[in-house]
């Protein structure tokens, strides 16, 4: 789009083609050309169209694949109408100033319209009657206003629905805009049309057919101008929302600080005597330095910009001259046609070059990627796999949202909602809250902190990457880094002023929100589908996420050594893993300040934080609109400080008394309470009363557990059997069963009132887990229920894990996706709860036994997905196996294989010991030896100085010798108590006790051996 009012529209049926669609957007990407509406995108084994870079893709496919999308070029500031789009349909509107011309690509299938678009078309036409509309798509339709020789039902279709609602064809002359060849002969149409509001066709201009700009479609691609109806009024390029703004990789340093020196030497900045400014004064101080710096950075360092044209890296000049040749045959193949002159050997001709470079595009992509595959190493492998998917995942431009039962209108109440959603305004009190609110102004009788050092603000400075994007300001960790070492006390002396006047600056207190779309959610109108990411200007332990040296794997570690110590006491173990809805959001400021108090903060710190949490300001740049919000609580997602005061907040909840056998522990917001005791009826009434007192906890500190996404888990049997919690009503019962063979059903037994029980069973592949019957009885329960449109449904599962899987929202396994999907379309209520298996319940036996006949059926399975697990555990047993080969056939190591002849013997010995040096050397024969000594010249001869004449190998001293005959008297006697083998460690392996006998043996004789044969 040019600097003017006019903009570059183009639109283009790709054939569902991965090179169709990559030659036009190739195209596109180059050309001047603003806005693309595409027909019939790629979207590859998924339902929607890939990131591209440099482009928001405007898609609206939930759970159906995209048949109409829209590309913008980044600077174009624009909002996705999702109300009114589809699949078939993409609307957006043009944030122009003071109109907003709305833009539609559609998509109707031939013959029928499946998608009922021409209706989804007049709905969105209704709805913006005043307002200037540019429609634009395949509509497979002829009529002779837009060329066609004649007319058909879907042309009438979309005459009658464009002269309904004032639209004008846009179409000029009869150029096809579809072409195929069908046994040698060409045939064409002109099905894509462009129409326009009656009130803005005249601003439609240029409108052609072009034949440049995807040339292996089937379709000719459109294109024409826009020009807004004032002439005032520009199509203007939205700002940067980014808070990069400079290429700090790139900067000139020594320029940057020369120009640094000069302006602070200028305006006397270096002599204002910072202990002695107030707080205005020293805001205004803060201000000049930072506009120092974005002087110096302006001098020193280009600035960001969006990204320019370019071409796929695969693309080569053999590509770029088939191409030429496909767009002249092309050419040629049109003037013949116009000239009346023969188009048949034109057209085979123009059939073989398009299939050759369809060909050489595939390949070309095809090769680039297995070059890009073979440069991943092992250090590497994650990165580059990352970058891959992080890539490939669709891009969420902005577009409307569903609040209540209503959508927003435009790009102001849409940024609002979404402020409003992520950082809710604070409750009201109940009293002990109102007491706790009271006390947040009470300082500490504390004394303060140390003033800060340097070194202090320069090693935070160094620990911060340059890449984590910067606040409002947009200056980056290492431009910070620079000017702080060439004026560490100018920076220092700024910040002990603010410690001194308990006084946050107000520029450090703006965050800049990004708003994030989580994986996996399809649908993009709903608020919870987002997350907020703040970017801000530059515990217990209990408490495994935001502190040093801890992560996730500490966290599981710490877990499972819980589990480990409560089965090895022979106790009833299960763990329920608890989430806090919003949790940062919702931390609420005077639970802070009590346990800041609580702790003993310094008097000082205490007033910064405390200063810290007036007046902050939270904004969001959305579709070209920007708003702000003062916060009342939370701490904020992305800011330095945030996590570490959360950590504050739920330190006070790991502290909490807990009935006797629970422990808890988090990870960041989410909180694990692990619970045992000797019996099952123990084990429930200390979790429900652990449970009670967790979420008493959270009332009084205004935080809530989600239910939806709280999940257990038992680790014995008779754990299963405790109710947390439980309400049955018996009409749908399900069962997944996999026999000893390896066989999988699964089935449903369906009672109802006045009629016989329906049973139904499913075939599942043999890889298959029970936990995919589990779930797939449920599923085709929920489909038997749709199918019958009742209006009241319970499921009862005996497996727990299954029930648990289908409550939470954001469980991303496919049939429970498939599952939320079907409960969702069903007219009615759906309830699924869970019941004990194997106590006599008719209908729990009843599915479980069809499931059991159903593995047995001698039939093609009815469900083949097998799960990830299966792969891993083929993976590991062909690993396991080549390994296995590898270790028997190596002539190196058999003295080793001796004692432990397989990697099943050396697997079990690492996990009942720590090998130490002695029995590694009691094991491999490598050791002071005479034998192995003498093998190395090192010795004069072998024999063992026992009797002169034996050879001295390791089997002869730890067995034999009657030198250490006291030594293993003990490990015989306790190996005969056993009734194992004292020397074969085959045997020994039965018992840990007998192999820790044997690992103290070889130690107290392997650290004699030296001594005894004299070398030392």
């Amino acid at each position: 789009m040019d600097s003017t009012n006019k903009m570059q529209i183009i639109q283009c049926n790709t054939d569902r083609s991965k090179h169709c669609f990559t030659d036009f957007t190739n195209y596109f990407i180059n050309s001047p050309h603003s806005v693309a509406l595409v027909s019939e995108p790629y979207t590859g084994a998924g339902n929607e169209v890939k990131a591209i870079r440099g482009l928001d893709i405007y898609q609206f496919g939930k759970d159906s694949r995209v048949k109409a999308c829209i590309l913008v070029k980044d600077k174009i500031p624009c909002l996705g109408l999702s109300q009114f789009s589809s699949p078939n349909l993409s609307v957006i509107r043009l944030q122009a100033n003071h109109t907003h011309p709305h833009i539609a690509s559609a998509y109707v299938e031939p013959n029928i319209d499946e998608a009922d678009t021409l209706h989804k078309i007049e709905h969105l036409l209704a709805h913006h009657s005043n307002t200037r509309c540019i429609l634009g798509g395949d509509f497979n339709g002829w009529h002779p206003l837009w060329g066609s020789a004649r007319a058909n039902t879907r042309g009438n279709d979309v005459i009658e629905l464009a002269l309904a609602h004032d639209l004008q064809v846009c179409n000029v002359g009869d150029t096809p805009t579809f072409e195929t060849i069908t046994h040698g002969r060409l045939r064409s149409s002109i099905i894509d049309i462009t129409l326009a509001s009656s009130s803005i066709h005249n601003y439609i201009t240029d409108w052609k057919v072009n034949l440049d700009a995807c040339p292996s479609s089937q379709h000719n691609a459109v294109d024409y101008t826009y020009t807004h109806p004032h002439s005032h009024t520009h199509l203007h390029t939205k700002h940067n929302t980014s808070t990069f703004l400079y290429k700090s990789n790139k900067a000139n340093w020594g320029l940057f600080k020369d120009s640094i020196s000069t302006q602070l030497t200028n305006n006397d900045t270096l002599d204002t005597d910072i202990h002695s400014l107030n707080t205005t004064q020293l805001e205004n101080f803060i201000d000049s330095l930072t506009e120092i710096i974005h002087t110096a950075c302006r001098a020193s360092m280009p600035t960001r910009s969006s990204g320019s044209a370019c071409k796929p890296p695969w693309w080569t000049e053999s590509l770029e001259t088939q191409k030429q040749e496909v767009i002249h045959t092309h050419h040629k193949l049109h003037a013949a046609k116009r000239a009346g002159q023969p188009t048949d050997s034109l057209a085979a001709q123009l059939h073989d070059i398009k299939a050759r470079y369809a060909a050489e595009l595939k390949a070309e992509s095809t090769t680039h990627f297995k070059e890009f595959c073979e440069l991943q190493t092992k250090e590497n492998v994650w990165s580059m796999t990352n970058r891959l998917l992080r890539e490939s995942a669709p891009r969420r431009p902005p577009v409307t949202l569903k609040v209540g039962g209503d959508h927003t209108t435009n790009a102001s109440d849409t940024a609002k909602a979404l402020l409003n959603h992520f950082y809710p305004d604070d409750t009201t009190d109940t009293d002990i809250r109102h007491d706790l609110r009271t006390q947040t102004s009470h300082f500490p009788d504390t004394p303060d902190d140390h003033p800060f050092t340097e070194g202090e603000i320069l090693e935070t400075l160094r620990a911060m990457h340059p890449k984590r994007a910067p606040g409002l300001d947009g200056l980056t960790s290492d431009i910070c880094s620079q000017f702080t070492q060439s004026y560490p006390k100018l920076i220092t002396d700024v910040m002990n002023r603010c410690l001194a006047l308990q006084h946050f600056p107000r520029q450090w207190k703006r965050a800049f929100v990004k708003i994030i779309p989580k994986p996996n959610k399809t649908d993009h109108t709903d608020l919870a589908s987002y997350r907020p990411i703040a970017k801000a200007d530059k515990l217990s332990k209990k408490q495994f996420g935001f502190r040093p040296q801890t992560n996730t794997t500490a966290a599981i570690n710490a877990a499972v050594e819980v589990v480990k110590q409560a089965k090895a006491d022979k106790l009833l173990t299960a763990a329920v893993s608890l989430d806090i809805k919003a949790a940062f959001d919702n931390a609420w400021w005077p639970a802070l300040f009590h346990r800041l108090r609580l702790i003993g903060c310094p008097h000082n710190i205490f007033g910064l934080i405390l200063s810290y949490t007036h007046d902050r300001i939270v904004t969001l740049d959305h579709a070209c609109s920007r708003v702000s919000k003062t916060m009342s609580k939370g701490c904020i997602q992305g800011s330095t400080c945030g996590p570490h005061l959360w950590n504050l907040i739920l330190d006070e909840l790991l502290d909490i008394e807990l009935p006797p056998g629970c422990r808890i522990q988090a990870f960041a917001d989410d909180v694990l309470l692990i619970a045992s005791a000797h019996s099952a009826t123990a084990l429930q009434e200390n979790i429900n009363s652990a449970l009670h007192t967790i979420t008493s906890w959270g009332k009084g500190v205004k935080l809530s557990f989600s239910p939806t996404k709280t999940q257990a888990i038992a680790f014995n049997a008779k754990a299963k059997q405790i109710h947390l919690t439980m309400n049955s009503h018996p009409i749908h019962f399900q069962n997944g069963s996999k026999l000893e063979d390896g066989s999988v059903g699964a089935a449903f037994v369906s009672y109802g009132q006045g009629r016989s029980p329906v049973n139904k069973s499913y075939k599942l592949h043999d890889s298959c887990s029970v936990f995919q019957a589990e779930l797939l009885a449920i599923l085709k329960a929920c489909e038997w229920a749709s199918s019958h449109r009742h209006t009241h449904t319970v499921i009862y599962s005996d497996s727990l894990a299954a029930v648990l899987a289908t409550q939470n929202r954001s469980n991303t396994h496919p049939l429970v996706a498939q599952i939320h999907h079907t409960i969702h379309h069903i007219p009615g209520t759906v309830e699924i709860a869970w019941v004990k298996s194997h106590v006599g319940i008719v209908g729990n036996e009843t599915a479980d036994a069809a499931a059991k006949r159903a593995a047995k059926l001698h039939k093609a399975p009815e469900y083949t997905h097998y799960p990830i697990t299966h792969i891993k555990h083929l993976i590991r047993t062909q690993n396991a196996s080549t390994w296995q080969s590898r270790y028997e056939s190596e002539p190196q190591g058999q003295y080793t294989k001796q004692h432990l002849p397989t990697l099943t013997h050396i697997k079990k010995l690492n996990s009942i010991t720590n090998t130490s040096f002695t029995l590694t050397q009691a094991l491999t024969g490598h050791s002071y030896t005479r034998h192995y000594l003498h093998r190395f010249k090192i010795a004069e001869d072998d024999t063992c100085p026992c009797d002169g004449t034996t050879s001295q190998t390791m089997d002869h001293i730890i067995q034999h010798c009657p030198r250490f005959a006291a030594l293993r008297l003990d490990h015989q006697i306790l190996c005969n108590n056993l009734d194992v083998s004292p020397f074969r460690m085959e045997s020994l392996l039965k018992h840990e006790r007998a192999v820790s006998s044997f690992a103290k043996l070889a130690d107290s004789i392997l650290k004699r051996l030296k001594h005894f044969n004299g070398l030392i």
